[in-house]
């Protein structure tokens, strides 16, 4: 049986956030629709940064969505992506 996950990673100040997993189902429109909430809520909290320039989006698109400040991706951006995986699998990460 195959699963659709959510996986959210990002940095902050510098300060590297652990990777979660805020969802995992085998309906993939229930992933969908936490990035879309994820990322219009990721551009509600960097609207003004966004509008001035400071950050970027790097992708919005099916399955991805990606935004961090300009010129200094490392200290400060966001990452979240759909991924699949089997359930007879036992490697997640490789």
């Amino acid at each position: 049986m195959k699963i659709f996950c959510l996986l959210i990673t990002g940095t902050r100040n510098g300060e590297v956030y652990s990777p979660r997993i805020p969802i995992a189902t085998n309906d993939i429109k229930k992933v969908e629709a936490a990035l879309k909430e994820f990322a219009d809520a990721t551009k509600d909290e960097f609207k003004e940064e966004f509008e001035s320039g400071d950050w970027v989006i790097e992708a919005d698109e099916e399955g991805r969505f990606e935004a961090c400040e300009r010129d200094n991706y490392s200290k400060n951006q966001v990452l979240a992506l759909i991924f699949d995986k089997n359930l007879d699998e036992l490697d997640w990460f490789g």
